[in-house]
């Protein structure tokens, strides 16, 4: 599989790119070669555990791959598998999230792109997490991709992340300090997220998000782990339940639940898996 890098300007913060990469299938790609652009989720990035080897099954099904790496989430250029910039994790918001997915597919669609043969007209987000979450609202905004797909998506971002607790820790310090499991990183969350919440409520509406992608028809695959302790498969309920609650008569959501699945489908970082085949059956519903 051939995997290239790519470097992407940042409109709103020069100092900070967005990194992404495509794989390649095996078969010379042409102008019917639908896309998959992937988002990471919170304390992840591009190239976490197991999503090259997720981007291999697609290039098998016949699909140009990208992957995106958010410009703030807390990588860098010269160490994009390590959280090097926790300042600027700190400062990363769901409005910046959303602008770095733009960018990325702003520079897809463009024909003039120096990239492979494609079907512009066929491009679907998939979405990790929080990048999940991303997806969906994204998705909503832009009538370009065609359908989303979410993995382990969270439902409910005020409840998750702007939470009475959270906001009494930005009133008294300005900021909010969360640890990161793997690498036991302190790492910050500053009072400018909940700031980005109020002031833009849009971009962290799920809820709202879905029921639009619902009413415009837009087909959804809502993927989760039935063992996900991290983020429950409620959420993975609730997003479909919102999917079925508009007036449009005709549905197009798919949930699926997948056994004995966490919230990363029983992939590590930085541990490959020994087989791809390993990997839950659904990521071939892309």
């Amino acid at each position: 599989m051939k995997k290239i890098e790519i470097k992407l300007p940042n409109p709103l913060a020069p100092a900070k790119p967005i990194l992404i990469d495509y794989h390649v299938p095996e078969q010379r790609t042409n102008s019917q070669t639908p896309i998959i652009v992937f988002l990471h989720g919170f304390k992840g990035f591009k190239d976490w555990g197991a999503f090259d080897q997720m981007a291999q099954i697609w290039t098998q099904k016949g699909f140009l791959v990208f992957k995106v790496s958010f410009s703030h989430n807390g990588t860098t250029s010269e160490k994009p598998l390590d959280f090097e910039d926790l300042e600027a994790f700190g400062q990363n918001t769901l409005t910046k999230e959303l602008s770095d997915t733009a960018t990325a597919i702003n520079f897809i669609y463009n024909k003039k792109s120096d990239l492979p043969k494609r079907n512009i007209e066929d491009i679907r987000l998939v979405g990790h997490s929080r990048g999940g979450s991303t997806a969906i609202i994204y998705t909503s905004k832009d009538g370009r991709i065609k359908k989303v797909i979410t993995l382990s998506a969270v439902s409910d971002l005020e409840e998750r992340y702007f939470n009475e607790k959270n906001k009494k820790e930005w009133h008294r310090n300005g900021v909010v300090t969360i640890e990161n499991g793997r690498t036991n990183q302190k790492m910050p969350l500053f009072e400018s997220f909940h700031e980005d919440f109020k002031k833009n409520p849009a971009n962290y509406s799920v809820k709202e998000a879905t029921q639009k992608l619902a009413q415009a028809n837009t087909p959804q695959l809502i993927l989760h782990g039935a063992k996900d302790l991290s983020v429950t498969p409620q959420d993975a309920q609730d997003i479909f339940e919102w999917s079925q609650s508009t007036t449009n008569q005709k549905q197009n959501a798919k949930l699926v639940l997948i056994e004995d699945a966490d919230h990363t489908y029983n992939t590590k970082h930085p541990n490959l898996i020994s087989n791809i085949e390993e990997l839950p059956a659904p990521f071939l519903e892309m």
